[in-house]
């Protein structure tokens, strides 16, 4: 970006203290570093039931990966089967958690580790690893087990768009310009190989017991947008509000996804780094249709939407290969102003 709109981010005090501390970390027990986290609020007190209360959608997250895990192989339940499937997978997230969380010390927790090592899928790992950093023990950070933590699992094919369900496509002069899949948790994504699809997660807006560091916040990612439109005034936006951050869809252009060129532009405007990962790796810029699994766990499935549009940045115009796609993308996403987004 060039320098007349480059950013100086202000970060709050107590981040900003969280900042200065990183390095001091490695040096604390972490079961005691994470009693101080979760001591924060002083309605929550430091065990599993509080913990759950102050993060429900973490449970829920794991909640759903260890009941898929142990229906994997199963392919009919009776009624009672799923209820004590059910109690099951809950009972086994609650004692999983009591025992990371609340290891007696750093013994037991490296021991708790390699134990669910064995036992846990990938993506449960990388809920844990997502969610709670701060938990893997820093001689581990070179080791296969943190290596698996990342949602994305490239090496694995965790989200490789041709192994998932096709349930509808898009097409403009005969040339195919979009699918819908079926992803592994079981949502609708959309598929776009040339519509550029940005993601940006922001401090503050995500479930998560600690803030990203190299994300900004809503002004400041707004503020990087606006400034790169009008260095490109010829580009146009839709901004839309997630869950996690913010959603941009560029509807005047078509994009490479594995071009330098793209990528850059994609880090200038704030995106997610693992998102841009995927889109690269992928060839194709990617957009979820319906709610996570895990927060309609918290509220009612139809009190819930993925986004609401707040704005239209530049150029109003959409290119006419990327029209289908984006009404298709607003029906689906979008819903009334009181729903919760998830």
């Amino acid at each position: 970006m060039p320098d007349k709109y480059s950013l100086r981010v202000e970060l709050p005090m107590d981040l900003a203290e969280k900042l200065k501390s990183l390095s001091a970390k490695k040096a604390l027990n972490m079961t005691d570093w994470i009693r101080s986290q979760i001591a924060e609020a002083p309605d929550v007190a430091p065990d599993i039931d509080g913990f759950k209360g102050k993060y429900p959608r973490l449970f829920a997250k794991l909640l759903f990966w260890t009941k898929k895990r142990l229906s994997k192989n199963s392919a009919f339940f009776t009624e009672a089967e799923l209820i004590d499937l059910e109690t099951h997978s809950f009972n086994q997230v609650q004692n999983m958690l009591g025992e990371i969380v609340f290891a007696e010390n750093e013994q037991a927790l490296k021991s708790r580790f390699e134990f669910y090592d064995k036992i846990l899928s990938h993506q449960e790992k990388a809920c844990l690893g997502d969610f709670f950093p701060f938990l893997v023990p820093f001689d581990y950070a070179e080791t296969s087990w943190f290596q698996k933590t990342n949602w994305y699992n490239l090496e694995n094919g965790e989200y490789i768009t041709l192994k998932e369900k096709v349930v509808h496509g898009f097409s403009y002069k005969e040339h195919e310009t979009g699918l819908v899949t079926i992803n592994s948790y079981d949502a609708e994504i959309l598929n776009a190989p040339n519509m550029m699809i940005v993601d940006v997660d922001l401090v503050g807006e995500s479930s998560r017991p600690t803030d990203s560091v190299i994300t900004p916040y809503q002004s400041v990612a707004l503020a990087a947008l606006k400034a790169y439109q009008s260095e490109h005034p010829s580009m146009g936006f839709r901004i839309y509000k997630t869950a996690g951050g913010l959603r941009y869809i560029c509807t005047t252009h078509m994009f490479d996804p594995s071009a330098l060129s793209s990528d850059s532009m994609m880090r200038q405007l704030f995106a997610d780094p693992k998102y841009r990962n995927l889109c690269r790796f992928q060839e194709t810029y990617r957009a979820r249709l319906t709610p996570k699994p895990w927060r309609v766990g918290v509220y009612d499935e139809e009190d819930c939407k993925v986004c609401e549009l707040l704005d239209v940045v530049g150029e109003v115009k959409i290119l006419d290969n990327f029209k289908d796609m984006i009404e298709f993308h607003d029906a689906k996403t979008i819903g009334e102003v009181h729903l919760k987004l998830a």
